[in-house]
C-alpha cells in the first residue's frame, strides 16, 4: 500500500481528474476543487450536455482543461485524456452511500431509474436487480474495471461498455478488486466523507493550496432515514451486496489513517513551534489551519523560486539529445503498430511502473499502447507484446505456472511477437530463472534494459534471444528534472540504505553509521517479494524519502558487478545522487556512464565525505540528461526484430 504522502507542484500540463462517485460530498468537494482554477480550466463530466460531447472532444482541446470532475470510469478517464491524470476521490461507508443513493435517486424524475426506486421501499430497492447492475459495489466499478475498448468515440459507446463491464464484475471481482486497490493507492487524494475536513486538510497539504474551512455543502438529501433506522436484515444485505466495497473503502480508511498522520508529522516537524512539542494527535483544527497556512506561504515561495539550470533546457522534439534527422523517422517507423505490456500487477511496483515508462516510450514513437496484467488485457490483435518479467508475473499469480502458461499460449496466438523484459544481472539466479520460464513458453525475444549490453556475460541460451536496450529517460522524465524543485529541496537525511538483509551490508552500514553521518536513513528487511502491502518500501514511498536525500547508497548482494539502472533513474527523479558501493572489482570492459558514483567498498566512507553534494548532483543530473532516451533504444532494436 502506497502510505507515503504525497506532494505536488502542478505543471502547466498536468490535469487533475476528480472520480465524483455519487453520493460521497463529491458536489461538495468539487466546488471547493473549482476555487483554484479558473472557469475555462474546468471541465464538468457531470452535465448533460458535456457528457454528451467528452468523448468527441480532440485531444489538443481537453488538454486545456487543468480540472475534469464528474461521474466517470477511471479507466475510462485515463484512455480519453491526453496524459495520465493527477487523480482524486472520495469513498464513504457503502451502508451510508447505499441508503443515501436510495433516497437521492427519489428527487431525480429525469433519472432513467427513477420510475422504479420512486415506487420502491429501501428493501425492495435494495432486492432489486436493478440494484446489483448500477449501485452494488460502484466504488469498485468505478476505480477497478477495464472497460473492454482502447478509447470511446460518443457517450452511447461508454455506456455500452459499463453495461458490458457489470455483467462481468461478478466472474472476475476478485480483479477488480485487487487492481482497484492499486490504482487508489496512486490517487493523489483518497478522501473520506466521514472525514471531510480532515480531507481538505490533506487537499491543501498535497498542493500546497490555502486550507478551506468549513465549505458551503452541497446536493444535500432534505429528508431521508439514519443508518439505525434502518431495519437491521436490510442493512445485512446491503452489506453482502457490497461486499466488494467494503473491502474498498476499509483499504481506503488505511490508506486515508496513515497519511493523515504523516501529513500531521511533517507539519509539526516544518512549521511546529518549540511550544507545539507537547501536542498530541490528532492536531487541533486552529493548530492544523495555521500550519497548513505557513506550508501554503512557503509553498508558493518554492515555487515563485523554480528556475531551469543552465544547459538542462528540453525542446519539445528533444533537439537538445537527438539530432533533428532521428527522432522524426523513428516516430512515423513505428506509426500505428499495436503494442500490449503485460505487469505483474500484483506484485513487483517496480515492475510495473518499468512497464509503464516502456508504454509511455512506445507511444511517444506512434504506437498504440495497452498496459495489463495477465488477467485484465482486451482479447484483440497485437503487433507486440512484452511481458515484465515472467517470473514476477508466475509469482503474481500464486506461483501458478502451468495456468501462467496457458496465458501465455493464448497470448502468441493474438500477438505477432511476444517477448520478455528484464532488469537483471545476466549472472544473477533471477535472470537464470526467467530465461528458464521463457524457454518453457517457447519465447524468443529477449529485452535487456541497461545501462551497458551484457551479450558478453550471458549464457549461449540467453544470447541466441538477447537484445539490448539503453535504459535512458523517457521525453517527460527528461522535462521533471529540469524542475529545480526536485533538485534544490530542503533534503534533512545525509544519506538513504534501501535493500535485502544481509552480513555485507550490516558492515557497510556501521561504516556509514559510524564513519559518514549519524542521520541517515536505514530500510532492510529479509528477501521477500515486493507486494502490495509490504515489507518493502514501494516505489512512491522510496520517492517520498529521496525527495529529502542527498546520497542515495545500495551495494549489491551478488558476487559479480552490476549497474542497477533503475536506481539511477529512481534517485534522480527525486534529485538525490545515487552511489553504488562495488563490493568486487568492476569486469566490465565498455564505457559506463556515472563511473564517478561507482565507489570501492575498501574506502567508499572517505570518499562519500570528501564529495561535494550540490557539485556532484549538478553533474549527475546533467550526464543523465545528455545520454539517449529510452524512445531511442526501443526503436533501435524493435526496428532490427520487425
Amino acid at each position: 500500500m502506497n502510505t507515503l504522502l504525497p506532494e505536488y507542484t502542478p505543471k502547466d500540463d498536468d490535469q487533475l481528474f476528480f472520480l465524483h462517485i455519487p453520493k460521497t460530498a463529491g458536489m461538495t468537494f468539487g466546488f471547493v476543487l473549482d476555487k483554484f482554477f479558473r472557469q475555462d480550466q474546468i471541465y464538468r463530466f457531470n452535465w448533460e450536455e458535456n457528457r454528451a460531447e467528452f468523448f468527441t472532444l480532440p485531444p489538443q482541446t481537453l488538454a486545456k482543461y487543468k480540472l475534469i470532475r464528474g461521474h466517470c470510469y477511471y479507466d475510462a478517464m485515463l484512455k480519453a485524456l491526453p496524459r495520465r491524470p493527477i487523480c482524486l476521490t472520495l469513498l464513504r461507508h457503502p451502508l451510508e452511500q447505499v441508503i443515501s443513493h436510495y433516497w437521492h435517486l427519489h428527487t431525480k424524475p429525469h433519472h432513467p431509474n427513477y420510475k422504479y426506486v420512486s415506487q420502491w421501499s429501501l428493501d425492495e430497492f435494495v432486492n432489486a436487480k436493478e440494484f446489483s447492475d448500477f449501485a452494488a459495489n460502484i466504488y469498485t466499478r468505478f476505480i477497478g474495471t477495464t472497460l473492454n475498448a482502447q478509447s470511446f468515440k460518443s457517450l452511447t459507446e461508454y455506456q455500452e461498455a459499463k453495461t458490458q463491464e457489470r455483467l462481468l464484475i461478478n466472474q472476475n471481482h476478485s480483479d477488480t478488486l485487487a487492481l482497484a486497490k492499486q490504482r487508489l493507492a496512486e490517487f493523489a487524494i483518497v478522501g473520506l466523507t466521514e472525514r471531510f475536513q480532515d480531507t481538505l486538510s490533506l487537499l491543501a497539504y498535497t498542493f500546497g493550496w490555502p486550507p478551506v474551512v468549513s465549505p458551503i455543502r452541497r446536493n444535500v438529501a432534505a429528508h431521508r432515514l439514519t443508518v439505525n433506522e434502518i431495519a437491521p436484515e436490510i442493512r445485512q444485505k446491503i452489506i453482502t451486496l457490497s461486499s466488494l466495497d467494503l473491502n474498498l473503502y476499509q483499504y481506503a480508511v488505511e490508506l486515508f489513517e496513515a497519511r493523515f498522520l504523516q501529513m500531521s508529522q511533517n507539519l509539526l516537524d516544518r512549521y511546529g513551534h518549540r511550544s507545539d512539542a507537547r501536542l498530541s494527535y490528532p492536531l487541533s483544527r486552529s493548530v492544523m489551519q495555521r500550519l497548513l497556512d505557513q506550508h501554503a506561504r512557503q509553498h508558493k515561495a518554492d515555487y515563485a523560486r523554480q528556475t531551469k539550470f543552465s544547459g538542462y533546457s528540453v525542446t519539445p522534439d528533444d533537439q537538445t539529445t537527438q539530432p533533428s534527422s532521428i527522432m522524426p523517422t523513428a516516430a512515423k517507423s513505428l506509426q500505428g503498430q499495436r503494442v500490449l505490456i503485460i505487469i505483474p500487477g500484483t506484485v513487483s511496483y517496480f515492475y510495473d511502473a518499468e512497464g509503464r515508462r516502456v508504454a509511455e516510450a512506445l507511444q511517444d514513437l506512434g504506437c498504440e499502447v495497452a498496459v495489463h496484467t495477465l488477467t485484465t488485457y482486451p482479447e484483440d490483435s497485437y503487433d507486440w507484446c512484452f511481458l515484465m518479467n515472467l517470473s514476477e508475473i508466475v509469482h503474481a499469480h500464486g506461483n501458478d505456472m502451468k495456468g501462467v502458461m496457458r496465458y501465455v499460449q493464448k497470448l502468441k496466438g493474438c500477438c505477432r511477437q511476444v517477448g520478455m523484459i528484464l532488469l537483471e544481472s545476466a549472472r544473477s539466479p533471477w535472470f537464470r530463472d526467467s530465461l528458464s520460464l521463457m524457454k518453457h513458453a517457447k519465447l524468443n525475444i529477449l529485452l535487456d534494459l541497461g545501462f551497458y549490453n551484457q551479450y558478453q556475460h550471458a549464457s549461449r541460451q540467453a544470447q541466441k534471444v538477447y537484445h539490448f536496450v539503453f535504459n535512458g529517460l523517457t521525453r517527460s522524465e527528461k522535462k521533471t528534472i529540469c524542475e529545480s524543485k526536485f533538485i534544490s529541496g530542503y533534503r534533512p537525511l545525509p544519506w538513504t540504505f534501501v535493500g535485502h538483509l544481509v552480513p555485507r551490508r550490516l558492515k557497510l552500514l556501521q561504516r556509514l553509521i559510524e564513519d559518514v553521518d549519524r542521520q541517515g536513513f536505514v530500510y532492510v528487511v529479509h528477501f521477500t517479494p515486493v507486494t502490495e502491502t509490504g515489507p518493502h518500501l514501494n516505489q512512491a514511498q522510496l520517492h517520498e524519502v529521496l525527495l529529502r536525500t542527498r546520497y542515495k547508497i545500495w551495494c549489491s548482494h551478488v558476487d559479480h558487478a552490476y549497474v542497477e539502472s533503475i536506481r539511477f533513474r529512481l534517485a534522480l527523479m527525486a534529485g538525490a545522487v545515487p552511489i553504488k558501493v562495488n563490493m568486487q572489482p568492476l569486469d566490465i570492459t565498455e564505457p559506463l556512464p556515472f563511473s564517478n558514483l561507482m565507489l570501492d567498498e575498501r574506502d567508499f566512507d572517505k570518499k562519500l565525505k570528501a564529495m561535494d553534494f550540490e557539485e556532484t548532483q549538478h553533474k549527475f543530473i546533467h550526464e543523465f540528461n545528455a545520454l539517449p532516451l529510452l524512445e531511442t533504444g526501443l526503436l533501435e532494436v524493435l526496428n532490427k526484430l520487425d
